[in-house]
């Protein structure tokens, strides 16, 4: 099986665009689990739940789509965000809506950082994964 290295992969987040500069991106899916225990057994049985998932990215700023960052994060609608780890295979991505929240760091001493969370508004799709 091929090895695959993170620096070719890429975001495209709606109403904003290619995400660029990403230096990192991050997903997690996990379904809930519930305990269902019984008196008279000496092992709890569990079952599994709704599904949710979550991811984040880190940029570097360079001023192209902050409007358009601030923008989503203030809409009272969700966006489609598509999620590559491949920007040489354009076939394989992760897909789904989101609610985006963001974060700036401007240090004295680097250059500006931006940061995103976002969390799934429903399941989380795969292409070609």
């Amino acid at each position: 099986m091929a090895k695959y290295h993170g620096k070719l992969g890429y975001i495209l987040l709606e109403k904003v665009g290619i995400v660029g500069q990403t230096h990192g991106w991050s997903i997690s899916s996990s379904k809930d689990i519930s305990d269902t225990p019984q008196q008279g057994e000496e092992w709890n049985e569990s079952i599994r739940g709704q599904g949710h998932w979550s991811g984040s990215f880190t940029a570097w700023y360079n001023g192209t789509n902050m409007g358009e960052f601030y923008n989503l994060m203030e809409s009272s609608a969700s966006a489609d965000m598509y999620l590559y780890p491949q920007k040489s295979d354009l076939t394989k991505y992760f897909y789904g809506d989101v609610w985006a929240d963001f974060d700036m760091d401007v240090p004295v001493d680097g250059a500006i950082d931006i940061s995103a969370t976002v969390t799934g508004t429903g399941q989380l799709l795969r292409s070609g994964l």
